[in-house]
């Protein structure tokens, strides 16, 4: 079968679409949706001291680094029985990957869940 310039783009215009849309859902979902977990925000912090201390532990190490973009200081820290979560949008990868150093060298890397999104240009 020989397919004429129109067909070609319609099939690569369809396959893009369709690949985009399921890429789409898979990135809406929360982190929480991923790891089959309880998703965690503001109002579910835990008022115990020792959470709090290390939610502001967290937050203080995150504010000291100038390097990080303005969003990236300002993540949700959640803290729920030493298990921290971390929800929002970083610039890039690497910006993600030194925000979650911090984070895992305060709390322990086993502690720690992300459902930071990585948005370049915010």
């Amino acid at each position: 079968m020989k397919w004429n310039l129109f067909q070609k783009i319609f099939l690569a215009v369809a396959v893009v679409a369709v690949t985009g849309g399921i890429l789409a859902m898979e990135y809406a979902r929360p982190a929480s949706a991923w790891r089959g977990t309880v998703e965690a925000s503001a109002e579910k912090q835990s008022n115990s001291k020792t959470d709090l201390e290390l939610a502001q532990k967290i937050r203080q190490s995150i504010y000291a680094d100038k390097s990080l973009s303005i969003a990236a200081q300002n993540v949700t820290v959640v803290t729920q029985d030493g298990k921290v979560t971390l929800r929002g949008a970083v610039r890039s990868e690497a910006e993600k990957e030194s925000l979650l150093d911090k984070v895992n060298h305060v709390a322990g890397g086993a502690n720690v869940a992300s459902d930071i999104q990585v948005v370049p240009g915010r």
